[in-house]
């Protein structure tokens, strides 16, 4: 058979191809090409396997595959960050912001490359507070839960996935074991995940991915990127234990970690209450303070004696459920009119605490409630002792 007869066949066989350009003499190289225009993450040994198919004239679904990140090639070179009893180093142009909901933070860059994997809305890596051992389920949840923030589904993480490609299970525990970055050791674990098409179990997978975690059993932290970062490697070297948070006077009169911001100012919805909250990324802090002059039936006894224990709420509420709930679990009095209140965990290695003051009668009453990683227990109690009438 002759060069152009054998031309001829070749280019009837991806007749239905979409347009490749020339078929040149590197059908690897073509393989390359098809593989970039259907954004599939396939792995090296897969590209003889993709020149094969070029030739042939057989589509298959595109396959992302994930791997370990790769030591970054400089150091992290950004802020000093905080949070969760530990701090690190950022990368260059990343930024640290902390949920206030999860009690996690996201350690991310300011602005992140159109594209880029994120994983539940974070392109970079999660911190968050993590006492038990990542491999064993934990609060009610299965293993895996570490990384698996939920007991649904969750999105897939690439961006170039259908917006309905869902991952459904935590998948498998494939490896672990002991890991040094810098001065610091840590535990680390890997899982094999996947995305599924339409987010339907037994659909296809669309995407394969493996999170990592690295935890710290004390102070309790672990460092979980899902999709693989070069820059993890320089913040897992660059941790060291926290030290105490700063305070300073905030907006309406009590301590608050220095560098905190304000997410609500002080609101009031048309009731006699209003209600604000402020965040720290650093410490990981959150203050959700309540104010109101009227309530009295709570705030006061029948004979206008204060009753701050009116306003504890039912257990699963809590005093400022509005902004963050709570189920008291414990409560003491602090003087006639003022107590203190504990919140049940709702958050490996983090701890809520509030205090209620009630005024003379009619003159309404307060609330400060506040939650910060354990080892900042000091910094939480001068916080709720500066809340006075």
């Amino acid at each position: 058979m002759d060069e152009t007869s054998l031309r001829a066949l070749l280019e009837q066989a991806v007749a239905d191809e979409p347009p490749a350009g020339p078929i040149v003499a590197s059908s690897v190289a073509a393989g390359l090409r098809l593989r970039r225009r259907r954004r599939v993450r396939a792995a090296a040994a897969f590209a003889s396997l993709a020149a094969v198919i070029v030739a042939v004239g057989v589509t298959v679904p595109g396959l992302r595959t994930g791997s370990r990140p790769k030591p970054a090639s400089t150091s992290a070179s950004g802020a000093r960050a905080q949070f969760a009893g530990v701090s690190f180093v950022l990368p260059e142009g990343w930024v640290l912001g902390s949920s206030g909901q999860t009690g996690r933070a996201c350690a991310q860059p300011a602005h992140p490359p159109a594209g880029a994997p994120s994983w539940a809305g974070c392109a970079g890596v999660w911190v968050e507070p993590w006492t038990t051992d990542p491999s064993r389920a934990s609060a009610g949840r299965g293993p895996g839960s570490v990384w698996y923030f939920s007991t649904g589904v969750l999105g897939c993480p690439y961006s170039s996935s259908q917006p309905g490609n869902e991952v459904l299970t935590p998948g498998m525990l494939t490896d672990h074991g002991s890991q040094s970055h810098g001065t610091v050791s840590y535990r680390w674990y890997q899982w094999s995940a996947t995305c599924n098409l339409n987010g339907v179990p037994g659909a296809p997978v669309t995407d394969r991915f493996n999170p990592q975690v690295w935890w710290l059993p004390a102070p309790g932290v672990a460092f979980v990127d899902a999709t693989g970062h070069p820059q993890t490697i320089s913040i897992l070297a660059s941790v060291r234990p926290a030290t105490a948070t700063a305070l300073t006077t905030g907006p309406y009169g009590f301590l608050i970690p220095a560098g905190a911001r304000t997410v609500l100012p002080l609101t009031s919805y048309g009731g006699p209450a209003s209600w604000a909250k402020i965040t720290d990324a650093g410490s990981g802090a959150v203050l959700a303070y309540k104010v109101s002059g009227g309530e009295l039936g709570q705030a006061y006894l029948p004979d206008h004696a204060p009753d701050p224990a009116g306003l504890l709420g039912a257990p699963t509420s809590g005093p400022v459920a509005y902004l963050a709930p709570c189920t008291v679990v414990t409560h003491a009095a602090v003087t006639a009119n003022a107590l203190t209140y504990t919140c049940a965990p709702a958050t490996p290695g983090m701890i809520t605490q509030g205090k209620i003051v009630v005024e003379p009668y009619a003159q309404g009453y307060k609330i400060l409630q506040v939650t910060l990683p354990a080892s900042q227990a000091t910094q939480l109690q001068a916080i709720l002792n500066s809340l006075t009438p």
